[in-house]
């Protein structure tokens, strides 16, 4: 029976993995954390400034965390536009797109319409959008670490190469309960190592 279920266990898991290499095209893991009213951020380990030469910060709203979100939706290899005219904040990333409008708690993902808890804003002359919204209709992982004040934002992928690099290492089932794998070297790197999910 146990022989059976891991069986089955490791059969699911290499579906699983298999069916994600189908549906997403090869995008690289990225990990984006902010702190609290520090104009630093860093990508994938490397610190660098939130709003170049600006020094705009995240602040929390009634309990929301807004951000200046240029850097971190390029971060993930997508585009910001502005439309003065009507306030209108446009965020893409590939197929997606997210409109917010200035002090407006209604945003639109792909045409729908959803109410947010807090209106983006202006703040000293940059503009101020709710991360937590913006990162779940992207499909992206948020992170709250309560302890430092910090938001990180993840994409994490599983592209050929480590789907590859999973099977290479995997063994053939032995009957034993549970194996060592890539000598117990993980697959991820140090910046991937999250505290806490929202």
């Amino acid at each position: 029976m146990k022989k059976t279920k891991i069986a089955l266990f490791v059969i699911i898991l290499i579906s699983l993995f298999s069916c994600n290499l189908v549906s997403v095209e090869e995008l690289s893991d990225v990990v984006v954390s902010l702190q609290i009213d520090n104009p630093i951020m860093t990508v994938n380990g490397v610190k660098t400034e939130i709003d170049e030469g600006r020094g705009t910060k995240p602040v929390v709203t009634e309990g929301r965390t807004l951000v200046p979100i240029r850097a971190i939706i390029e971060a993930f290899d997508g585009n910001v536009g502005w439309n003065d005219n009507t306030k209108t904040v446009t965020l893409t990333i590939q197929d997606d797109v997210i409109n917010l409008v200035i002090d407006s708690n209604v945003a639109y993902f792909n045409d729908k319409a959803y109410t947010l808890d807090v209106a983006p804003t202006v703040i000293n002359d940059r503009t101020m959008l709710p991360i937590r919204f913006v990162a779940e209709s992207f499909n992206l992982g948020i992170a709250w670490d309560g302890d430092t004040n910090t938001v990180s934002v993840i994409r994490d992928s599983f592209s050929d190469d480590e789907y590859k690099s999973l099977i290479s290492v995997l063994p053939a089932y032995s009957g034993e309960a549970y194996v060592q794998i890539n000598n117990n070297v993980p697959f991820f790197e140090q910046y991937e190592i999250i505290s806490a999910i929202i």
